[in-house]
């Protein structure tokens, strides 16, 4: 654990390079990535410092800034693809910079891989880290994720390619232009959206409508969007989740 607490240390103090071996902190810190991966619940009770999402986003901000030595670099990538392949989690977009960092034709092929043939999340997650590999400008972000999915992912039909602003004015508005889009569309249209209109977009929708759209969301989006509706319209759509 205090390589990996030196490990986040590295960029601001540069010193610990020359006193404490990169290599070893590197492979601290490349460890507790991996344990993430596969044994989540343990990793998340573990005796960190700090939060382990805290410490996860510098780990992986450090290996952005500072790149990966060879010994650990393929691991490194592993865990990027893996990222795209399971329901997202907190600071997952950091390895999308790290992407950027890391990038190959070898890690290029095996995200072509998973956005072909993965289910719809890997697909699209796939083809974000590909899209952000060709344009580096664009954030990693949620911000960006959702941009993106509203032009590039899942490209809205036509009449409802201009909801994001009217939701962000006119929520009542938005979820009256709902009103009869089929569940896969409408869900589309909420997770393309912040959090806060989304949620006031469907505390608006009948309750049958609200709950076939969040059937459709991603099931992490779905229970946050559902814990944050006030308790009279969760309820309502909550007796019409499948």
């Amino acid at each position: 654990m205090t390589d990996v607490v030196a490990f986040c240390g590295l960029p601001s103090r540069p010193w610990l390079d020359r006193v404490l071996r990169r290599r070893r902190l590197a492979k601290a810190a490349v460890g507790f990535l991996a344990s993430e991966a596969t044994d989540p619940q343990t990793w998340r009770a573990g005796p960190w410092p700090w939060s382990p999402w805290t410490l996860k986003e510098g780990v992986l901000r450090t290996f952005t800034a500072l790149g990966a030595p060879a010994a650990v670099a393929a691991t490194l990538r592993d865990l990027i693809v893996g990222a795209t392949g399971r329901q997202h989690r907190c600071k997952d977009h950091r390895y999308w910079g790290l992407a950027r960092t890391l990038d190959s034709p070898t890690l290029r092929a095996r995200l072509r891989a998973a956005a072909t043939d993965g289910a719809e999340p890997t697909r699209l997650r796939a083809r974000f880290v590909l899209w952000l590999l060709e344009h580096p400008e664009h954030r990693t972000d949620g911000r960006g994720w959702r941009r993106w999915l509203r032009t590039e992912g899942r490209p809205l039909p036509d009449r409802l390619a201009r909801l994001d602003i009217a939701a962000l004015r006119r929520p009542a508005d938005a979820a009256a232009a709902l009103a009869g889009v089929p569940a896969p569309d409408v869900a589309a249209v909420l997770e393309s959206l912040e959090f806060g209109p989304a949620i006031q977009i469907v505390a608006l929708l009948d309750p049958v409508v609200a709950a076939g759209a969040l059937a459709g969301m991603d099931r992490l989006r779905a229970a946050q969007t559902l814990r944050r509706l006030p308790e009279p319209a969760a309820a309502a759509v909550l007796r019409h989740v499948p």
